[in-house]
């Protein structure tokens, strides 16, 4: 693997000064920006004062939302002798900046992977493209991957990928399911270095629901912890469709949740012309800008069809987790079902024994928060057992190294008990982390996050 560069350890430096002992948040303030907060009055974050050194931590957490960053030679070593140039791969463009290649379209750079933390020092200083010798090693290296977030306060993760991801708007349906096979595969590997503190999310394409399940089934066994499924289906298509029983019942069985992950809109397979990404930069910044704005509608959308055609009656235990698309909108959406349920005309499924969409959100539905100043607001209204944290390591608009800071600002207004339930107990419940990580190691206390 590349090491890191020069360019990438002076910005190291300068995210993470290596401090006095006696150090902490609240003296930092000079040298990077403060976690702005904006939540509202009723649950007003009381002034944290929280110590960057490990050993002053009052908690550790679990990140229910983690990525790698995959390296070039994820796919072309398993693809590339069926594929050829249509599997993905890596090409360099003329400003020296390395892009994913599939199917013959540009998709992604690795500049989500160059810049950790950079926005809490330079935000202006963000770039869309970068190569991948400037990949932090912790992203793809999982003893650095391990090391870099118990610095950072965090115990384990649940790890989504980044270029993966991309290929839902990949229209090949054969080439989509031939990349969730290789990148699956390589990520159990990855986890299997540290199988306790490492969980991975398998990546599933539903075009052909069989197909689906059955790559669930295999990568469990391979020790992969939960599914992907895209959170935007093309039109036509909606989870209503009882043809995914298939599929929710192979979850069950296996006893893994179902994640719906922001920015994974699949692409109409029967529309076979250049690939179409929501929120991919363009020329102008706005269309984007309104996309990653929005990015809630697709998981309400999704969540609702769910709700709405009785999938969790059928499926009582069933879990799906919205990840990483924030928690506020969900108190409104909470009441909007229910108003729509009881007060429109408009009939459709009727739920058994009286009950209303809220209660499946409150029985079946977790939602995953990384920054989000309503967070503590939502976990008061639809209860703690149901929020999960994420720091979104090591994506440029995730927190490290200041995952442990963000996290005590953001849950000030929750009792010890709820806090706890959001820091590690839901997500080692939901994903089967031992209850004995809850510690950071000896060989680690007193030590500065790096």
């Amino acid at each position: 693997m590349a090491p890191i560069s020069v360019s990438v350890k002076r910005w190291l430096e300068q995210i993470s000064p290596r401090p006095s002992r006696s150090w902490c948040a609240a003296a930092a303030t000079s040298r990077s920006r403060p976690i702005r907060s904006v939540a509202t009055p009723s649950v007003r974050p009381k002034s944290s004062t929280s110590c960057a050194c490990v050993s002053c931590r009052t908690h550790v957490m679990i990140s229910a939302d983690s990525h790698v960053i995959e390296p070039p030679d994820v796919w072309t070593d398993r693809l590339q002798g069926e594929w050829g140039d249509r599997a993905p791969h890596v090409r360099r463009d003329d400003d020296g900046n390395d892009w994913w290649y599939v199917d013959g379209h540009r998709t992604n750079s690795f500049a989500g992977g160059t810049q950790t933390g950079r926005r809490f020092v330079e935000p202006d200083a963000l770039v869309l493209a970068d190569r991948f010798e400037n990949v932090r090693e912790g992203a793809y290296d999982p003893d650095r991957y391990v090391d870099e977030n118990l610095r950072d306060g965090v115990i384990a993760s649940v790890l989504y990928p980044t270029q993966q991801m991309q290929h839902y708007a990949v229209r090949n349906t054969a080439l989509v399911d031939a990349t969730c096979r290789a990148y699956n595969a390589w990520l159990a590997g990855f986890c299997a270095t540290h199988p306790q503190r490492l969980r991975g999310v398998a990546m599933l394409n539903v075009d052909d629901i069989d197909t689906a399940a059955s790559e669930l089934e295999r990568a469990v066994g391979q020790g992969l912890a939960a599914g992907l499924i895209p959170v935007g289906l093309p039109m036509g298509r909606t989870y209503a469709d009882p043809a995914f029983d298939r599929l929710w019942a192979v979850a069950v069985d296996v006893d893994v949740p179902l994640s719906l992950h922001i920015g994974t809109y699949r692409a109409n397979p029967d529309r076979q012309k250049a690939p179409v990404i929501p929120g991919a930069q363009s020329a102008s910044a706005k269309p984007a800008q309104t996309a990653f704005a929005t990015a809630d509608h697709w998981v309400r959308q999704a969540l609702g069809d769910i709700i709405f055609s009785g999938v969790f009656e059928r499926h009582p235990t069933l879990r799906i987790v919205s990840a990483e698309h924030e928690v506020g909108w969900l108190p409104f959406f909470v009441e909007r079902m229910d108003y729509t349920y009881t007060q429109r005309a408009t009939k459709g499924h009727r739920f058994a024994a009286g009950a209303l969409p809220s209660d499946f959100v409150r029985r079946n539905v977790w939602v995953q928060f990384c920054e989000d100043p309503s967070a503590a607001a939502v976990a008061l209204s639809i209860g703690s057992e149901r929020v999960l944290w994420g720091s979104d390591y090591p994506h440029s608009e995730g927190l490290f190294p200041r995952s442990h800071e963000v996290f005590a600002d953001r849950t000030a207004a929750l009792d010890p008990e709820a806090r706890q339930r959001i820091a590690t107990g839901n997500a080692a419940a939901l994903y089967a982390i031992p209850a004995s990580l809850s510690a950071i190691p000896a060989s680690l206390s007193g030590m500065d996050i790096q």
